[in-house]
Parts: structure tokens; sequence; C-alpha cells
């Protein structure tokens, strides 16, 4: 309430009583009373001259408020405003579950879904009222889900449920479970595994489950070694974490050390391989190793004796194989090998000499023809040829130790016979070497146990 001073003439000082058992010295005070009710209010005033009092008494009432209120709901979990008028000072509210508040503003989580009368009375000294409302609380049971990220073994797992689940139960395919929101696991080994969540809240629960492939980078085998003579010592140079090493030296023996020494009972060329292993897998290694070699140098020499040369192996560095290509379609094995060709001619002869540490092959060009000795059971005959070189005809005359019919052949460099025909000893052969080309010929002619043999030039 207001009050203003009337007092004739002006007063200097003012003292109020409001009946309450309040005062005031002001002119004009203003005074809010607790409670309604019925008060008197008295006003003395002083000048130098004196003092007065004027009293008056009156009747105070006002409005009790009106409860009322709203709500939201998040599933079970429900929050109240108060919406009541006449400014209460005071609220209780009555969730119809046996729970209570006093705040003006209150949340509350319902236990169970259903229905519930909640009751909100609010106060004032201006009296109380109460407001009633039936609420249908209702939920639906959480949705499982969630998402993973890896680091090779070790998984960590996201929730990503809906609905607000209460509860989580995890269970990673392995034996292990965890009843965590969002928990991290590490797997023993890779592999595929089926991984489930369950969740619950009052509302219900449900599942997921999902196949996921846990992997992890195998180890990359390496090495390296050291060589004194035939001892070689090997060092491990695997990386990734391995824990498991399988050495086999080419040799037929193997080691299951980090870095073994090993001992090779012959010089030669070995595949030495390193399977570097641990939980995640395995790689392999290999590489070709040199262990107190000489790699053979292929030479030779040969002599002959008519169309048979006896080939002489004079490599370098203790070969082991012989392999001969006698460049006639021929090839011998020997390491000496004692050859007849069956014309004369140039060849390509090659020899390929071979030991543990590797191999060598050199070819020559081989003239052969016959040398003008005599044979087992064989005599020479004697022949002339001109023009030679020659690019047109060529003659031939044999002289013999008797008279008679002969043989002869021609023959080119690679043995193979061109021309052939016959004539008589005492006369001369004409023989056109117009359509040959180029090149190195023999002329051979056989007459009973006579032999003999020319080299003739096709220019």
């Amino acid at each position: 309430m207001s009050f203003s001073d009337n007092s004739q003439p002006a007063a200097g000082l003012w003292s109020w009583s409001f009946g309450d058992g309040s005062t005031s010295a002001a002119a004009n005070p203003q005074h809010t009373y607790p409670n309604p009710g019925t008060y008197t209010a008295c006003l003395e005033v002083s000048t130098v001259c004196g003092s007065t009092q004027s009293c008056q008494t009156f009747s105070l009432s006002c409005s009790p408020p009106v409860a009322a209120f709203t709500f939201t709901d998040n599933q079970l979990s429900l929050s109240f405003t108060d919406a009541s008028t006449n400014n209460p000072t005071q609220w209780l509210w009555d969730f119809g579950d046996g729970n209570a508040s006093t705040q003006a503003n209150p949340q509350h989580t319902y236990a169970l879904p259903g229905s519930y009368q909640v009751c909100l009375t609010a106060s004032s000294v201006c009296g109380t009222t109460q407001f009633c409302q039936d609420i249908m609380v209702n939920c639906f049971a959480p949705q499982a889900n969630f998402a993973f990220t890896s680091d090779e073994l070790e998984l960590s797992f996201t929730d990503l449920s809906t609905n607000g689940p209460s509860t989580w139960l995890w269970a990673f395919g392995d034996g292990n479970t965890s009843t965590e929101q969002n928990p991290t696991h590490t797997f023993a080994f890779p592999g595929s595994y089926l991984i489930c969540l369950s969740v619950s809240s009052p509302c219900g629960n449900t599942q997921r489950c999902e196949v996921i492939e846990v992997s992890c980078p195998p180890p990359q085998a390496g090495f390296s070694y050291s060589s004194d003579g035939q001892i070689l010592s090997f060092q491990n140079e695997s990386t990734g974490g391995a824990v498991a090493w399988l050495w086999a030296f080419g040799d037929g023996t193997s080691s299951t050390q980090a870095n073994p020494q090993h001992i090779y009972n012959e010089p030669g060329i070995y595949e030495v391989c390193l399977t570097a292993s641990n939980i995640c897998g395995n790689t392999q290694r290999c590489s070709e190793i040199m262990v107190n070699c000489d790699q053979p140098v292929a030479a030779f020499s040969y002599t002959m004796q008519n169309l048979t040369a006896n080939f002489i192996d004079g490599s370098a560095n203790s070969p082991g194989q012989w392999f001969w290509d006698f460049g006639d379609g021929n090839t011998s094995t020997s390491s000496g090998p004692l050859h007849t060709f069956e014309a004369p001619g140039i060849y390509e002869v090659c020899l390929t000499v071979a030991n543990n540490c590797g191999s060598d092959t050199l070819c020559q060009e081989v003239e052969i023809m016959t040398t003008g000795l005599k044979g087992a059971g064989q005599e020479e005959l004697l022949l002339n040829l001109s023009p030679n070189p020659t690019s047109g005809m060529a003659f031939l005359q044999v002289e013999a130790p008797v008279a008679g019919e002969y043989q002869w052949e021609v023959f080119n460099s690679l043995g193979q016979r061109v021309q052939a025909g016959t004539g008589q000893s005492g006369q001369v052969q004409a023989l056109d070497m117009a359509p040959l080309s180029a090149g190195v010929y023999w002329v051979q002619v056989r007459m009973g146990k006579y032999r003999g043999v020319v080299k003739v030039v096709r220019g």
C-alpha cells in the first residue's frame, strides 16, 4: 500500500505505525502487508509548535494462485512447467507414482510406462489451489546400433543406439563381453568375429550383430649375411614385430633361430629363404647366395685326323659337368670326347661347362677336312682342282693307283652335300660352281678303299 501525508500545516517529522508492528519515518511511505486482514494505521506528525496523530482502520484481501502446468516427454522422462497464475510462492508436485517435488519446474523419470495422475498444489499467502491431470507415459524399446574403429587388433566401439538405452551388453565373438557403453577390446588373433550389442531399458530391449574382419599386417621378412669361406652368419632384418623365424638354407637344412650361423659342406649357389611370422601372419624372402664359389670358364682345344676330331677340355675353375654341341646335330657329355664328322666343313662347336657355382659356354668354328694322313685300310688319292678360287667352272683331276670310276661330292661349310656325281680317274671332271653362293667348299672323292679331299673357294 502507498500512504500519503495530508497534514496541515506541513509537518517536519513523520512517524508511521502500520498496524502490523512495522513503522516508517518517511513522509509518503509504501508498505506491503504479509497477510490479508484488518489493520489500523496511524501517522504522528510534529513541528516546533507540537505534534498530532491521525489513525485509520482498513481491511486488505488478495486472490490465491490458480494452479496449472504443462509438460513435455522424452520416453519415460517428463519435464514439467508451472503455469499457475497469481504468483504462487510454493509448489508441491505429486507425480502419481509415489514421488514428489517442491521445485517450480521439476523433471521426473518414471520407472515404467503407464497412466499417472499428476497434481500440482500452488500456494501463496493469499491461499492454495490444486490442479490434477491424467498423463499417459509411453516409451519405445531402444534400437541397438553401433560403429567401430580399428587399430590392428584393437577395436574401439561406439554405441549409436536410439530411444535411450540404460544398459549395454557387448559380446565380442571371442568369449569376452563388456557392459560399458563405449568399450575398447583387443583381440588375441586376427579373424572374423561376430560382434553383438544388446541394449535394454524399461521399455524393452533389442540386439544388433555384425561380422567384423579383424586383421593386422604380417611382419615383412628380410635378412642380410656375412661369410667366412663356407661359414655364413645370417642377420634377421625383418620388420613388423616378427616373433618366429624359419630359415631354409637351400641345402636341405633349416633353423628357427633369429640370427643363425650355418656351415655349407660344398661350395655352390644356394637359395636361402627366411619366413618371418607373428599372430598377424607371415611373409617370406628368398635370395640366391654364392658360397665360396668360382664359376667355371669354358675353354677347349682339339686335334684332327681326317674327319675325326679329338676335343680336349681346357676350362678353368674345376667344372663338374660338360655338354658338347658339335654343330652337326650330335652332342656329348664327356669331358674329352672323340667325334667323327660325316663330311668336311666348318662346324660351330660349343662347350658348356658347369659346377655348383654356375656355368659358362664357349663356341668356336672348327674346320673339318682330311689331313692327307692314311686311315686304317685306306689309301690316299691325289686331287688337283683349278682354277681355285673360282666363280664358275672348276676342273678336277684325280690321280689313283688304279684306273677306274670314282664318286665325287661337294660339301659346304656346314657339312651339307650340295653336289654329287661320278668320274673316271685320269680324266678331267668339270664341276660347275656358279650355282653355289660364295664361300668355302670341300670336294671329296671316293674310289673303293681310296679317299681324297680338296678345299675350293667359291669367289
